[in-house]
């Protein structure tokens, strides 16, 4: 029983391998977790995927002249892609059928949303954690308070490369602890900044 219980997911990943590949092959597990490195794949993903996603959403926002994107929900974007691209009828079902592989590549679907002038505040932001984090590992004396800091500056930095590939800031328990972190550095900064004066 404990053996079905681990092999379970294996078994579950090579039977769902089949349905990436049209011709029905199984491929074993080391071909399908480095198939990402297949020229395929990225053409794949270009065409139909992220990059089609991402190719949409900054068409649709150049065709339509707007600084504040198209509103704070997929059916929002949908639509304002709808009323700004000539799309063909493969992408006019390809978009109605995916909606949600609009925000599959999130920092796009993010300037969809808000538009270059939401998406620049919302990195401004980030930036302003980054410095204020590193301000505190350099000013800070405390292991625990530099800590905070390195721990901060990581995420940041793996969470904006993240982002182009996966909607981080949208998943709540990722959310929670982010800006939870956030708040506690700029709080052992706004300290520091205080006993110092």
């Amino acid at each position: 029983m404990i053996t079905v219980v681990l092999i379970s997911p294996l078994l579950n990943l090579q039977t769902s391998a089949a349905s990436v590949y049209e011709d029905g092959e199984i491929p074993d597990l080391t071909s399908y977790f480095f198939s990402i490195f297949s020229p395929d794949y990225w053409q794949h993903n270009l065409e139909a995927q992220r990059g089609w996603a991402a190719k949409t959403i900054v068409n649709g926002l150049m065709n339509s002249g707007g600084w504040f994107g198209f509103g704070p929900e997929p059916g929002a974007l949908q639509r304002g892609i709808e009323n700004s691209v000539i799309l063909s009828p493969d992408e006019q079902r390809h978009l109605s059928w995916h909606v949600e592989l609009l925000e599959d590549a999130y920092w796009f679907a993010f300037l969809g949303y808000f538009g270059i002038v939401g998406l620049g505040i919302f990195w401004l932001i980030l930036l302003r954690l980054y410095q204020t984090s590193q301000s505190l590992i350099k000013s800070s004396s405390s292991l625990e308070y530099k800590s905070l800091g390195v721990m901060l500056c990581t995420i940041i930095i793996v969470s904006f490369f993240y982002t182009f590939v996966e909607r981080t800031f949208k998943l709540r328990p990722f959310s929670f602890y982010f800006w939870l972190l956030a708040g506690l550095v700029v709080n052992s900064w706004s300290t520091q900044q205080e006993n110092r004066e």
